[in-house]
């Protein structure tokens, strides 16, 4: 395990210029095999003591790209006859989509991302939230789309929050657990960060007022 201290986001983004040098990057395996044995030995880990817990914990504060590829699952009905839920593992080209993201959102500066389907834009943008939210103060987000079903519907896999919650409910409980936050309709607060989520649909009045991150 390898022993880190916390540090504030501004100090992390100053301090790797790219996803590349993140302190646990190079030991993350990132074929299909290789990523879920590596999953089952840091999941045995956390739950052999809450200090190999809080180490975790800390790591996946410090390294975003360690916390998406080894606690983040995703899903995708498309994937049938083959399993629909999938352990998030991350091209080189995700990795540096998601660093230049967290990037952006630290220094405050505006992002245009070009998609196309498949390529799991959505997925990226939620995690980064998620990842702020869950693992950073006082941080404050709004998702939006064209109505408000497609951004919080529990009997719809397209809603944003139904992939955010899909992401909690699969990341085991000495990291997060349904006691550390707040999920009503359209918001998700986290108790000891003090930071949140929130959902709207893209009327002409979408975000006026009030500050988020």
């Amino acid at each position: 395990m390898l022993r880190m201290e916390e540090n504030n986001l501004t100090s992390l983004t100053k301090s790797y210029e790219s996803p590349i040098q993140l302190p646990l990057y190079s030991r993350i395996p990132k074929n299909v095999r290789g990523n879920l044995l590596y999953r089952k030995k840091v999941l045995e880990a956390g739950y052999s003591s809450p200090e190999a817990a809080k180490e975790l914990w800390i790591a996946c504060k410090r390294d975003p790209l360690f916390w998406i590829n080894t606690f983040v699952w995703t899903y995708n009905p498309k994937m049938i006859p083959l399993c629909t839920t999938r352990p998030m593992i991350t091209y080189e080209f995700q990795d540096n989509a998601l660093w230049k993201t967290i990037c952006c959102v630290v220094n405050q500066l505006d992002l245009h991302i070009e998609k196309s389907r498949e390529m799991t834009a959505t997925w990226n943008l939620l995690m980064v939230y998620l990842w702020f939210a869950q693992f950073h103060n006082g941080m404050s987000f709004r998702i939006c789309s064209r109505n408000a079903d497609l951004v919080d519907s529990t009997e719809d896999p397209d809603a944003l929050f139904n992939k955010i919650d899909f992401m909690l409910e699969n990341q085991p409980d000495w990291l997060i657990n349904k006691l550390q936050y707040n999920r009503t309709n359209m918001h998700l607060y986290f108790y000891e960060t003090e930071s949140g989520i929130d959902g709207s649909s893209t009327t002409s009045d979408v975000s006026r007022g009030g500050r988020t991150t």
